[in-house]
Formats: structure tokens, C-alpha cells, sequence
């Protein structure tokens, strides 16, 4: 397990197509513009090449903290979608070997594009999969 991490911890992941802002939603979130690495607005080259995370209220007075992760982007030119999900279930795993207490998916979508993929679906059906809940849980 990451010893920063603690099986309390209220798991965030922030998921989402390469350019649909997850590290910028992050920044934005944190209020710290230059946590988290964020690409360049015209690009679609993936700038978040490893998972990455922040401890949000981390006071010792808190009994559930909020983690925050930032997560590699779908559609990514180096990675396929395959391997970016066993990237994420894979980290969830060691960070967290009795599993995660609690956990939800943000998954962003660039609105500036014209389609949105079906596979978006399916990559959260999976990522649910990884915090051992099933999708009807987040519903």
C-alpha cells in the first residue's frame, strides 16, 4: 500500500478522453494551477503519462479523506485503452490491498468534439469493476 494512503480514504478517480481537461479539473479543484501537469489546450498528446495523486483535507482530525487521482487519458496515441485501465486497476490494487472503502469515477469528455465514444461505458464499467462495486452501485 502507498503509505500515504489509508483504506478510509474516499478514492476520486479523474478519468476521461486525452484533452478533456482531467488534470486542469484537478488544478481548478485544488486551487493550485500547477499541481497536477497539464498539456497544451491544442494538443491531443497526452501530457499525464503516469498515475498521480493529491491528498485533499488531510488533517489527522479527519476520519475519511478525499484522494484525488489523476489518471492517463483515453484515446492516448502511446497507450491503449487496455492498458491504461490495467494501469488504474493495477495501482488501485497495490494502494490498496484490502480494497477501496470508498471510490467513484469522474469521467470527463471533451465537448468540443463532435462524437462521444461508446467506450467511455465501458471504461467505467471496468474502473467500477476495480473498486469492487458494480455499476447499478453508482446509479
Amino acid at each position: 500500500m502507498n503509505a500515504n494512503l489509508q483504506p478510509s480514504d474516499i478514492v476520486i478517480l479523474v478519468t476521461g478522453a486525452v484533452g478533456a481537461g482531467r488534470s486542469t479539473f484537478i488544478n481548478d479543484f485544488l486551487g493550485k494551477p500547477d499541481r497536477m501537469k497539464v498539456g497544451s489546450p491544442s494538443s491531443l498528446v497526452t501530457c499525464t503519462t503516469r498515475i498521480d495523486y493529491e491528498i485533499v483535507n488531510s488533517s489527522s482530525q479527519r476520519k475519511n479523506r478525499l484522494v484525488l487521482v489523476d489518471t492517463p487519458g483515453f484515446d492516448n496515441e502511446s497507450k491503449s485503452d487496455f492498458e491504461v485501465l490495467q494501469e488504474i486497476a493495477s495501482w488501485i490494487q497495490e494502494s490498496f490491498p484490502q480494497g477501496v472503502g470508498q471510490g467513484r469515477i469522474i469521467y470527463l469528455h471533451d465537448i468540443s468534439r463532435d462524437r462521444y465514444r461508446s467506450m467511455g461505458n465501458t471504461n467505467v464499467g471496468v474502473l467500477n469493476k476495480s473498486f469492487g462495486k458494480t455499476e447499478d452501485a453508482y446509479r
